[in-house]
């Protein structure tokens, strides 16, 4: 793959080869440059900020609550 993070050709790459509709995915990153190139491509993205609470920001984004119980610590043999 020739196109990086965050141009939107990337993403779009992405998206043709995970072969799944943009509206059943969602891009999580760190960097709010590259939530902006997803979110150009038609990706439905969050920005992450690494010091909070990864499975609070899903349960969030996906609307349930049950999400917030798989912190790290709760995560062994569930993945």
């Amino acid at each position: 793959m020739k196109a990086l993070k965050p141009s939107e050709a990337f993403y779009k790459r992405v998206l043709d080869e995970v072969g799944r509709p943009a509206e059943e995915l969602i891009f999580i990153d760190d960097s709010q440059k590259n939530v902006e190139g997803a979110i150009a491509a038609g990706l439905p993205s969050v920005y992450y900020d690494p010091t909070s609470d990864l499975a609070a920001l899903l349960a969030e984004v996906l609307g349930d609550s049950s999400l917030a119980e798989f912190g790290p610590e709760n995560m062994e043999g569930k993945c």
